[in-house]
């Protein structure tokens, strides 16, 4: 984990902050986890689509139209701090994740992000053969907090290993602990007890470089009162000294 404070400067946070409520019309709510999107986020929409048994790959390919502001400046300042940065061609771009702090606990839930694995890669790399961790040279998830006031990121680090999209595979430590809300794991046997956070403010980015843990919006950050988290969230992947980033 790395944390880059001032990442963003406050101008920048605040014209993201009206990027995010002019196009407020298109904001969509995520029925798990209670929180809302503005882009197109393959996990939302494998999350709305999955219980249809719809192709959700499909109607996310077919959702990639935003191109915010923000995800720009994202990527050119990625780019100065990294090496070369671009967006994936097929791929969405960078989108928002909105937390109202005081309607639900259900945005703090205990996951890992298993979805970077099931991207149709092979639009953007035709060579690609469903071998993420060997064709990859490194990989990304970058969180840039835009709202004000201290917000927290919760995780395991016990919980390090590799992202897989076979529900067999075992968890790491309590498979009971994945979509957990709180901290009541109902596993007698569990040892996940003590988590540790991350503390980042307005314009800080979190930076998790090959890392699989499982982790959630800080439980304390829903705090019942009347305003917003704000977050523009990207996945990036570095192939031939380039980063592709994409949501």
């Amino acid at each position: 984990m790395e944390l880059i404070e001032n990442f963003f400067t406050d101008d920048e946070c605040n014209n993201a902050l009206k990027e995010v409520d002019r196009n407020q019309d298109l904001w969509t709510r995520c029925q798990e986890t209670h929180m809302y999107i503005l882009g197109n986020s393959l996990l939302r929409t494998q999350k709305l689509e999955h219980k249809g048994k719809k192709d959700y790959t499909s109607l996310y390919l077919s959702k990639n139209i935003y191109n915010f502001e923000t995800s720009e400046i994202l990527r050119k300042k990625l780019s100065d701090i990294f090496f070369e940065t671009k967006f994936c061609k097929h791929l969405s771009q960078p989108g928002f994740q909105i937390v109202k702090r005081n309607e639900s606990e259900r945005p703090s839930v205990w996951h890992y992000d298993d979805i970077i694995m099931s991207y149709p890669f092979d639009l953007d790399f035709p060579d690609y053969e469903n071998n993420f961790y060997e064709y990859f040279e490194d990989f990304y998830i970058f969180t840039l907090m835009l709202s004000e006031g201290e917000s927290s990121f919760d995780y395991f680090p016990e919980t390090d290993s590799k992202y897989t999209t076979d529900d067999n595979i075992e968890t790491p430590i309590c498979k009971e602990h994945i979509n957990l809300v709180g901290d009541c794991c109902v596993n007698p046997n569990c040892s996940l007890k003590n988590f540790q956070t991350i503390n980042y403010t307005k314009g800080s980015l979190l930076i998790q470089k090959n890392e699989r843990m499982l982790h959630r919006v800080g439980n304390r950050d829903i705090d019942g009162q009347d305003s917003f988290r704000i977050t523009i969230t990207a996945y990036g992947l570095v192939k031939n000294n380039i980063m592709y980033i994409f949501w």
